[in-house]
């Protein structure tokens, strides 16, 4: 059996807006990738992949603007990689940001700036 390194697995974020009737506005980047930014309707995701790097220290980051609020989350960093593994799940809500827990359900932040 080939042991297969870590930094060869693919790794999947995914951004959805839970907010019914609005819109969200999401900028994301790493250090090395800037992936635009995409305003999202009602339930539409915004979704990327990658590989991390070989030293383990491969980080996005997400400015994310509502009505509600707005802020900048690290959507994938060594800690977000404890909770959701290689598949990221991150719901925008009225009240901030969530990701999904791949143990204990979703864990929400609150909206760094308010309106």
């Amino acid at each position: 059996m080939e042991m297969v390194q870590k930094f060869e697995v693919k790794t999947m974020v995914r951004v959805s807006n839970q907010i019914p009737g609005e819109s969200v506005t999401a900028h994301c980047y790493s250090s090395d990738d800037d992936l635009g930014t995409h305003t999202l309707a009602y339930a539409a995701t915004f979704s990327w992949s990658f590989r991390t790097n070989i030293f383990g220290t491969t980080k996005f980051y997400c400015d994310f603007k509502t009505i509600h609020g707005s802020g900048n989350y690290g959507v994938f960093t060594s800690n977000v990689e404890l909770v959701c593994g290689t598949y990221c799940v991150w719901d925008i809500t009225a009240k901030g940001p969530c990701v999904h827990d791949q143990n204990k359900g979703t864990m929400c932040q609150e909206w760094k700036n308010h309106p």
